[in-house]
């Protein structure tokens, strides 16, 4: 099929299939304000994470105003950014779009577990549809085999991505075309192996080929989580590949931790390797160690909040890398990550202070702040600033680079009447820089609204401008897209266009235009298949990108 040809055939699917839009139904966890950095495949990337809450796991419900419209599950979380997939019912992401995610109610501090017969006897919901890119497998019907199978669930993805350019050269060159395949396989999975003892499992395999070129290891094989995890109704003992749950600076480990308490309260120590994160292989070269402790506010009467209850959440680290090699020394790091937060308003710090390797004093490495506030119903500020000093620790380097810094903010109004019900209007602001460089200043903007009345279709649109003053002249770029989208069934359709305008220099600039397209169909209620494409045409560069995947529920 041609570039022409793929967005018309994709609108004409558009024509069917109602639009997604719930009602409000309750409140069961603290909301936390993020914006969609990026759409790749089958995931999201947002700009909070593990400092705000999220933890990998979690299902995230994503409100739009006072309309529900539908669920996230997170795949991955760092300490300011998080990797999500749909979980339920799909609706239309874009880049840049401002989303309000309620995280999950906390348990109160002296639950007890539910017995593992109660879970085995809960009614199926019949209602419920199944996840189209993941989430929980819905509970089976009781049978006289359960006790004795282990449960397990997850999703198998199988796929391939392939990308074909044309470059065209200066001074009446020949065009250069290339392509480019990779095939791959995903796995993620959680295992009850036996009582209180769970195995979960996240790995990717690829073969990398390309038209003309060799890659020195084409076969790639990432292994993110690989753990068991023995549980107790006062602790958790984990080895293998994990991440920690309730730190948010250490990354992955290759060794043991173990955390008493809940997810309330707590304190744990970890012990291990840092793995290689170039290949993703166990490495020798960086042991660490960790302690940490977290505690958190007793939820309202009900595990509900209210409009004046204010939560509190604190989160602090001590720990060292010790590598080995000639002429590195031991990296010690402490951090602490407060928040505090009700229906109205919420603020998260993170402090983390590293040891100068060159220098031998202490300074901070990170320090930060982000908050929002409802000022109005429906219009909501947000701002945040942060600095960072990228700890550089990897074969015989070992250096803190200059300081970074941003500062930005925005708002969003939600409107409920007019043309658009439940749209949403974002603007924001921006600048950044690293020391000794130029700062780069940005302005950006969107708008959302998830059914055009009469239509049922989805749309959004967004766009960033951007500046960085130089000697000789400002550097100016651009990129703006609209897209449509239209649920059918428990799935979606979404077509899109982009513009993108980048300086090659102080005077020439690079300008794209393309075309994008995307189809998430339930094959049955286990499989789905995920097809995307997009093409991009400019001057000096043109593409087209294939991406289809299979996805298989368990």
């Amino acid at each position: 099929m041609t570039p022409r040809l793929l967005p018309l055939a994709l609108l004409l699917l558009l024509a069917a299939g109602p639009a997604l839009a719930q009602p409000v139904t309750g409140e069961t966890g603290p909301r936390v304000e993020a914006t969609v950095t990026l759409v790749a495949g089958q995931n999201a990337y947002l700009d909070v994470g593990a400092a705000d809450g999220l933890t990998a796991g979690d299902t995230l419900t994503v409100w739009r105003g006072d309309a529900r419209v539908g669920r996230l599950v997170v795949v991955s979380a760092a300490a300011d950014r998080a990797v999500v997939a749909f979980a339920g019912d799909v609706f239309s992401i874009t880049r840049g779009a401002r989303l309000t995610l309620e995280l999950p109610a906390l348990r109160p501090v002296d639950s007890t577990p539910v017995p593992r017969d109660t879970v085995a006897a809960a009614p199926v919901d019949t209602t419920a549809r199944p996840s189209l890119l993941g989430g929980a497998t819905p509970p089976p019907a009781p049978s006289a085999t359960r006790r004795t199978q282990a449960p397990l669930t997850g999703r198998l993805q199988i796929g391939v991505d392939g990308l074909q350019t044309t470059t065209t050269l200066p001074g009446g060159q020949p065009e250069a075309a290339r392509s480019f395949a990779t095939p791959f396989a995903a796995l993620s999975a959680t295992a009850d192996v036996a009582a209180g003892l769970r195995l979960d499992l996240n790995a990717r395999a690829a073969y990398r080929w390309a038209e003309g070129l060799t890659y020195e290891r084409p076969g790639d094989l990432r292994l993110y989580t690989f753990s068991l995890t023995r549980t107790t109704s006062r602790s958790d003992l984990r080895a293998g590949r994990f991440t920690v749950e309730h730190d948010p600076f250490t990354g992955a480990w290759d060794g043991a931790a173990l955390h008493l308490g809940n997810r309330a309260r707590g304190v744990g120590v970890a012990a291990g390797l840092q793995p290689d994160y170039g290949v993703g292989i166990p490495t020798g070269s960086f042991p660490k160690a960790a302690l940490y402790a977290h505690i958190e506010s007793a939820p309202p009467p009900g595990g509900r909040r209210t409009s004046d209850a204010i939560r509190w959440r604190a989160q602090a680290l001590a720990g060292a890398v010790f590598p080995r090699g000639e002429g590195l020394t031991t990296r010690p790091f402490v951090g602490v990550v407060p928040r505090i937060w009700n229906r109205q308003f919420s603020l998260t710090a993170e402090v983390l202070a590293d040891r100068d390797p060159e220098a031998g004093n202490w300074t901070f490495s990170r320090l930060g702040a982000r908050g929002s506030a409802e000022v109005a119903p429906g219009f909501r500020l947000y701002a945040d600033a942060i600095r960072r000093r990228s700890y550089l620790l990897f074969g015989s380097t070992q250096a803190l680079l200059p300081p970074s810094t941003r500062l930005g903010g925005g708002a969003t109004l939600t409107v409920q009447g007019g043309p658009l019900p439940g749209a949403t209007l974002r603007a924001d602001a921006g600048t950044a820089w690293v020391e000794g460089f130029a700062p780069t200043r940005s302005v950006g903007g969107g708008l959302y609204a998830p059914r055009i009345p009469g239509l049922g279709l989805g749309f959004s649109a967004d766009a960033t401008a951007w500046t960085q003053r130089e000697t000789g002249g400002d550097r100016t770029g651009l990129t703006a897209g609209v897209s449509l989208s239209r649920a059918v069934g428990s799935g979606i359709v979404q077509v899109g266009y982009r513009l993108g305008r980048s300086p090659l220099g102080l005077e020439d600039v690079l300008t794209t235009q393309g075309l994008d397209a995307l189809v998430q169909l339930p094959l049955t209620p286990r499989v789905a298949l995920t097809l995307q494409g997009a093409y991009q045409s400019g001057s000096v560069l043109r593409s087209t990108r294939l991406y289809t995947a299979l996805w298989y529920r368990f």
